[in-house]
């Protein structure tokens, strides 16, 4: 009697804890990417704050194996512009420490910038301000 008690005692802890371990193990590829816009790139390349979709702003921290694709390939820090539309993914799930940054391209294309002045005019006394 008291070995059959033991037994399943034993069985039950098994599969308890095998249910468990595989739960615990399985992380869905969804939590470990997030998606925003580049708001501030650190000067010295440690970090940068990224405005999350869902709204809130974040710091996450580059590491020495990160690696950083735009739409040419792999790039340098100097591929981040602030703007961009980025994909962060991450190793662990809630982890601030980026593995990958993928810069989503929207086709943003300017010819040329030139610095000025707008004035209005007003059209009935044709006076500018």
């Amino acid at each position: 009697m008291i070995k059959r008690i033991f037994s399943l005692f034993v069985i039950a802890f098994f599969l308890g804890s095998t249910m468990h371990s595989a739960e615990a193990a399985t992380i869905s590829e969804q939590s470990r990417i997030i998606f925003g816009t580049l708001q501030y790139l650190d000067k010295n390349g440690r970090y940068l704050t990224i405005k999350r979709d869902n709204g809130g702003l974040e710091n996450y921290y580059f590491q020495r194996h990160t690696l950083i694709i735009n739409d040419k390939g792999a790039a340098g820090l100097s591929a981040l512009i602030e703007g961009d539309r980025l994909r962060l993914q991450f190793t662990e799930t809630g982890s601030s420490r980026i593995d990958k940054v993928e810069v989503l391209n929207e086709e943003k294309e300017i010819e040329s910038i030139r610095k000025g002045k707008i004035h209005q005019l007003d059209a009935l006394s044709g006076k500018s301000s």
